[in-house]
């Protein structure tokens, strides 16, 4: 779906819900939130099939979440931890070289 929108562009779908209503794919929208492929708008929840009278079959009263995320570069992110790590290994060298010094 990330290479069929445009830098900026909306993405707006449904997710599963597991037997306790929790999003089954929350792990992996996390990570690609983390990892800034693209940032969290907002989320909406309702019942499908809340007119019919009585559940039937597949048709029965089901509780569904819409979410809506917006694409970022993750080029960007990618440089900043890129930096990051650098930058610890840096200061764990440093550190290491004042450790050898000391002994």
């Amino acid at each position: 779906m990330l290479d069929l929108v445009k830098m900026g562009g909306i993405m707006i779908f449904a997710t599963k819900l597991n037997l306790t209503q929790e999003n089954q794919y929350a792990p992996e929208m996390n990570k690609l939130q983390n990892e800034m492929y693209w940032n969290f708008i907002t989320e909406h929840t309702f019942y499908r099939y809340d007119k019919l009278s009585t559940g039937q079959g597949k048709f029965s009263k089901k509780m569904v979440k819409i979410v809506a995320y917006q694409k970022t570069d993750h080029a960007v992110w990618h440089e900043q931890e890129k930096d990051r790590l650098c930058e610890e290994e840096r200061i764990r060298n440093e550190k290491q070289q004042e450790m050898d010094a000391k002994i």
